[in-house]
């Protein structure tokens, strides 16, 4: 599947480097390893809707252009739609005859109420 011409979402993904304290590697997000900007197609998803729920989870995809590998612990800024971490790496989608068309992004965040 390729992306239509009119997918023009904006995504800015933000992937944290690392330093060590103790003898734990930790993620340093003062001081990113990597940021990068993506366009493509965010689909809200419906998330988690108790509405007894102290917080909920709110959810949704991002079909990038293009076939960057995006990390599990990276951020994503939906441009519009707020901040979001990733429930798995990206996903690479490749085309029936084998070039790259995209990447998929599960997105995932809590919100307080």
């Amino acid at each position: 599947m390729n992306l239509a011409s009119w997918a023009n979402d904006r995504a800015t993904v933000t992937v944290p480097g690392t330093y060590e304290e103790r003898g734990d590697v930790l993620d340093d997000w003062d001081a990113p390893a990597a940021v990068f900007p993506l366009r493509g197609l965010f689909e809200p998803g419906p998330g988690d809707v108790d509405p007894d729920a102290y917080a909920v989870s709110i959810t949704g995809t991002f079909r990038a252009r293009g076939g960057r590998e995006v990390p599990a612990k990276a951020r994503v800024d939906v441009e519009g739609f707020g901040t979001y971490g990733l429930a798995s790496d990206g996903q690479r989608v490749r085309s029936a005859t084998g070039a790259l068309n995209h990447v998929l992004l599960v997105l995932t965040r809590w919100e307080v109420r």
